[in-house]
């Protein structure tokens, strides 16, 4: 499937929730999500979008705007919590506060994004954008040390990625086959299958799908038949921009291979 039908099918089934008590902004901030090819659902309140969000599940990005200044958007994240829902939604925060505390804040509450007011609608449109190409992909976090794996999945979800799990290589062979994963991220040193032979197996199965292994020991390692299948190395200790780098450069190299050569043009 073409890059772009993709992204369409994600713009089909999913719904954009628009937050805010300014009536005249709603229309315009719909409007402009609507002519992009999104379906728009709006709120007034956070309790009343906190209930959309429950109800319907193809919700899948909040933005939140409020023109009163002791309306506290940043609330959703505590509400979303206490109602379960944190793992399925995206929220992009729109707020007049820009000192450089207020927005490490906010994304450390689980904003998504960040928009200083005022913004144009150009600048919301691209990051919604964004947000939409991440929303549906999944990484599969395979270490048998459940503090790392709960790293790595804060790490991803808090960039947008679904996560899903296994503590070993037969787990993780099972869940490839019942499970859609678009990148895969190994812990190389493992009792049951170490790294290198769950990563060859993946690619004996499943040869385009991206490979990413975790190590203290990249030098000993990146030389092996094996350790050439991989996609990227991440080296202990990592940074969190180095996953979601990692990540990125990932998917994006997945969607060059997929994408169609152009028609030579006959002379």
């Amino acid at each position: 499937m073409r890059l772009l039908e993709q992204i369409s099918l994600k713009r089909a089934s999913m719904k954009v929730l628009i937050v805010t008590d300014d009536a005249a902004k709603v229309t315009e901030i719909a409007r402009s999500i609507e002519d992009s090819g999104y379906e728009v659902a709006v709120a007034q309140t956070l309790t009343g979008a906190v209930r959309q969000i429950e109800l319907d599940r193809r919700i899948r990005l909040v933005i939140v705007d409020f023109k009163a200044e002791e309306t506290d958007g940043s609330r959703i994240f505590e509400m979303l919590k206490q109602h379960g829902l944190s793992d399925r939604v995206e929220v992009i925060i729109c707020s007049e506060a820009k000192d450089p505390k207020s927005v490490v804040r906010t994304i450390e509450m689980g904003a998504a994004d960040y928009l200083v007011k005022p913004y144009d609608l150009e600048s919301l449109l691209t990051r919604v954008g964004r947000l939409v190409e991440k929303i549906g992909r999944t990484v599969l976090i395979v270490d048998d040390e459940e503090l790392m794996r709960g790293l790595l999945v804060r790490i991803v979800e808090r960039d947008g990625y679904f996560s899903l799990t296994a503590s070993g290589g037969t787990e993780a062979l099972s869940m490839l086959e019942a499970n859609k994963a678009d990148v895969v991220i190994i812990d190389v040193m493992m009792p049951e299958m170490n790294g290198l032979d769950l990563l060859a197996k993946i690619k004996e199965r499943w040869p385009d799908l991206p490979v990413l292994l975790v190590t203290c020991y990249k030098d000993r390692f990146a030389q092996s038949d094996k350790a050439e299948l991989a996609d990227g190395f991440l080296s202990k200790p990592f940074k969190n921009i180095e996953v979601i780098k990692l990540l990125e450069q990932c998917t994006r190299n997945r969607q060059r291979r997929h994408q169609p050569t152009p028609a030579r043009s006959e002379q």
